[in-house]
């Protein structure tokens, strides 16, 4: 189980992820929408991936 937890986040998790968020919801702190997330999904969870990978390094 550590090693599923230890390895990199993909662009596709990111992708099922946002899938799975619901519409209507209140916009984050980015104000960006679940809704704008879900129509660019596939040019933005590669870039997200990236970035979480980033931070998970330090």
């Amino acid at each position: 189980e550590a090693d599923i937890l230890d390895a990199p986040i993909t662009a596709d998790e990111v992708q099922a992820a946002i899938k799975t968020t619901k519409n209507g919801k209140a916009t984050g702190p980015d104000g960006l929408s679940a809704g704008y997330y879900k129509k660019f999904r596939e040019i933005l969870a590669l870039r997200l991936a990236d970035a979480f990978n980033h931070l998970r390094q330090g």
